[in-house]
């Protein structure tokens, strides 16, 4: 799957940034992009804030937290590296009704080769939702876009992605059920009582 991910071009969107979906062009106040940053002290952020989100629902006072692009893409980042899953660079953007994930696919043992190992990596855009209201997270993938693949391909590399991302979750026991609505730069995920 990452070879042909890899050999397959990419989404031309820059690293770190998400495009605006009311995009003005002749405001300023509205650029056609807006900056994400990955600080792992985001990441640190993001991680204190829901054990304190968690303490409050379990205590029965927490109803919802809110979390912006930099805070998700900085704790996915510091995820996938613990995980060793081989995407890198990551962007997360929100839009009205689903995300976005935006990652370079490296293939496993080819990154190292001297003078050809980036030459196999290549961004990959996925759209779609998460679904918090069970025992673990599962994600369902909209739409992708890897380059210049074909639909057939695309929709083979989507399966192995959405499964490998599932597999990944199980470890990951969630101890309420949530909902989670995506507005424009923001997730907000409320318990479900």
């Amino acid at each position: 799957t990452f070879a042909l991910l890899a050999s397959s071009g990419g989404p031309d969107d820059p690293v770190g940034a998400c495009r605006n979906a009311a995009l003005d062009l002749e405001s300023p106040e509205s650029p056609g992009l807006r900056d994400v940053v990955t600080d792992p002290a985001l990441a640190q952020t993001w991680q204190e804030r829901w054990d304190a989100f968690r303490s409050e629902v379990d205590a029965g006072q927490g109803i919802s937290i809110t979390f912006e692009e930099s805070e998700v893409t900085s704790r996915a980042t510091q995820w996938l590296g613990d995980e060793g899953i081989p995407l890198k660079s990551v962007t997360i953007c929100f839009y009205d009704g689903e995300a976005e994930a935006r990652a370079t696919a490296e293939v496993p043992g080819v990154r190292d080769v001297p003078f050809i190992g980036g030459v196999f990596d290549t961004e990959v855009r996925v759209r779609g939702r998460i679904d918090l209201s069970g025992e673990h997270p599962r994600i369902d993938i909209t739409s992708m876009d890897a380059g210049k693949l074909p639909g057939f391909a695309t929709g083979l590399v989507e399966d192995d992605i959405e499964r490998l991302l599932n597999g990944q979750f199980e470890e990951l026991t969630l101890s309420h059920a949530y909902d989670v609505t995506f507005r424009e730069t923001q997730a907000e995920i409320t318990v479900r009582r």
